[in-house]
């Protein structure tokens, strides 16, 4: 007989298919109608004059792509040569909303589920029908520059730059960015939420990580407040929206981009009072390229033209005090409150630099026939802005357990003494301790035997 070949388990695909397709559909749904709803808001806003329907219908479909993360693509021709280009920015104030929007309808849908496994196979479901919809968006939908309008649209017609553009989204990314975003959003929720659900193994890291889940979210949802505070920081203070406005002062175009980037904005600002340095970078190669430049400041300087950004390190703060204190409402016993909010801080260290990724833009375009290459960045420099705002995260987090009484200052001085003691060490000194007093050569004195 020859050698038995090795068996493979089988897999049940009949029960991968069956679910609840239905509240798949609906939270899928709930997703994709809220970002198209928005979408289409802010390019009515944005749009200018006779920009031509497929245009339009193009823009609509970058946008509600943008919000789950995919990139706007661009094949340039002159006549003599091409070049591809991608442009990428989350409009993050739809992006919130329209997970919010999901995760409501999805709490709903799995209220009564009696497994985990159940749940996140349905979320799985919603985010591939979410993928496959976005998708489908960036297929059918594609433009160029032919009738881009008057106004802002005027500057990148064929005549006016000198070649033809065809524009449309990504479609990879329209699929595999919808995906991952959805699902690691619900399945992170679900983590959060139901702690009945999991084995005793995943309930204790539950314990430990669902709190702490709950200050990043809240960073989160805090982020289109504070942006509306730095907007009117710089309205009533000294506006520097001017210097940065594409727009060429069309109000209605400028309304929608303050709207889509409201939230991205209120990370801008928090990470300029932490610290962080701000502005763009480009890098550059090939023949007649200049290498790269970079435009990137600090708070002062923004802060010159505009006053009122000086108070962008309070802002910063509230945010972090309020998601410290979230975690630590969250916590269900005090003892645990310090180390809820020290894996608080550890995971800012994971999340801070995705919302560095979220809030930032990005492009990049290649020549076709040459090694010409360049790439280009709009945001905070992300390292500074994890490590200064991760710092102060931990001041937060102090001030919130001494409030909250989990720590208190005599219990701070005694480890800090204790502290000092076991790090403390003086060369000049004995290594031993004397064991007994020292003879001070009086009879009855220090050390001297007692008399009889």
């Amino acid at each position: 007989m020859g050698p038995r070949t090795p068996m493979l388990p089988s897999i049940s695909w009949q029960k991968l298919l069956v679910g609840n397709w239905v509240g798949a559909a609906l939270t899928a749904a709930t997703a994709l109608v809220v970002a198209g709803a928005l979408s289409t808001v802010l390019a009515l806003l944005s749009k200018p004059a006779d920009f031509g329907v497929d245009n339009g219908l193009t823009l609509v479909a970058a946008l509600l792509a943008a919000t789950f993360g995919a990139d706007l693509v661009l094949n340039l021709d002159d006549g003599h040569q091409s070049a591809h280009a991608h442009l990428g920015m989350f409009p993050l104030t739809v992006t919130i909303l329209a997970l919010v929007g999901a995760v409501l309808v999805f709490r709903r849908v799995t209220a009564r589920y009696p497994r985990a496994l159940d749940a996140v196979a349905d979320a799985a479901r919603a985010a591939l029908l979410l993928g496959l919809a976005v998708m489908l968006v960036a297929i059918v939908f594609r433009g160029d520059n032919d009738k881009m309008g008057r106004g802002w649209g005027a500057e990148l017609t064929a005549a006016r730059l000198g070649f033809d553009a065809e524009w449309g989204v990504s479609i990879a990314g329209a699929f595999f960015l919808s995906f991952l975003l959805l699902l690691s959003t619900l399945v992170a929720v679900l983590f959060a939420s139901r702690r009945d659900w999991w084995p005793a193994p995943v309930q204790r890291v539950h314990d430990w990580t669902a709190a702490p889940l709950y200050g990043i979210g809240t960073i989160f949802v805090m982020l289109p407040v504070a942006g509306i505070v730095g907007l009117l920081l710089m309205v009533f203070t000294g506006s520097l929206l001017s210097d940065y406005d594409p727009t060429q002062d069309d109000l209605s175009a400028g309304i929608a981009l303050i709207a889509g980037l409201i939230a991205s904005g209120g990370f801008w600002l928090i990470s300029l009072g932490a610290g962080a340095a701000f502005g763009t970078t480009s890098h550059e190669s090939g023949p007649g390229t200049g290498g790269g430049s970079s435009d990137v400041h600090r708070l002062g300087h923004y802060a010159d033209d505009t006053p009122g950004l000086w108070a962008a390190p309070v802002v910063m703060l509230v945010v972090l005090f309020l998601a410290a204190f979230a975690v630590a409402r969250r916590t269900g016993s005090a003892q645990r409150i310090l180390g809820n909010l020290a894996v608080f801080v550890g995971l800012l260290l994971v999340a801070l630099p995705l919302m560095s990724r979220l809030t930032s833009a990005h492009a990049g375009i290649t020549v076709d026939g040459d090694s010409s290459r360049g790439s280009y960045y709009l945001g905070q420099i992300g390292w500074q802005a994890t490590v200064l705002l991760a710092l102060f995260a931990v001041l937060c987090a102090a001030a919130v357990a001494l409030m909250s009484g989990a720590v208190t200052p005599a219990a701070v001085r005694v480890q800090a003494s204790a502290l000092a003691g076991r790090i403390q060490s003086d060369p000049g000194r004995p290594a031993g301790r004397p064991t007994a007093p020292p003879h001070s050569g009086q009879p009855g004195g220090p050390g001297y035997p007692p008399q009889e």
